[in-house]
């Protein structure tokens, strides 16, 4: 659960930090939703596809339509990140069908056919 999760029953709480594999795991999978939200709001019209947190890191496949990227353009999606990432924003969880979320963002063609299967949703706030 998160931090705003309310414990309404007796319950064993882990505290996790960085230092912790799992720790480490949120810590990236959140990142990548302030990346995500970053871009976003820099690029309304991308779209996301994929973006796992991974062993060393995360990553985001996203698709800015006729938008290329230059080195220089790295600067204000870092200093987007920055300020997002100093607000107090709550994490929503929750889970939808594939198929809502492709109505929500346009995901690729692999994941229309997989349409009916339940997968996770994170919602940072202003990211849909």
């Amino acid at each position: 659960v998160g931090m705003t999760q309310i414990l309404d029953a007796d319950a064993d709480v882990e505290l996790l930090t960085f230092e912790d594999a799992d720790g480490k795991h949120v810590f990236r999978h959140t990142a990548s939703h302030i990346l995500a939200q970053a871009v976003k709001e820099l690029y309304p019209q991308a779209h996301f596809a994929y973006g796992p947190a991974t062993e060393n890191g995360f990553y985001y496949d996203v698709d800015l339509g006729d938008v290329k990227l230059a080195e220089a353009d790295l600067g204000s999606i870092v200093e987007n990140v920055n300020a997002l990432a100093s607000e107090s924003q709550n994490a929503v969880a929750g889970a939808m069908k594939k198929l809502d979320a492709i109505d929500i963002d346009t995901l690729n063609q692999a994941i229309r056919d997989l349409a009916d299967i339940v997968g996770p949703l994170a919602n940072f706030g202003r990211l849909w």
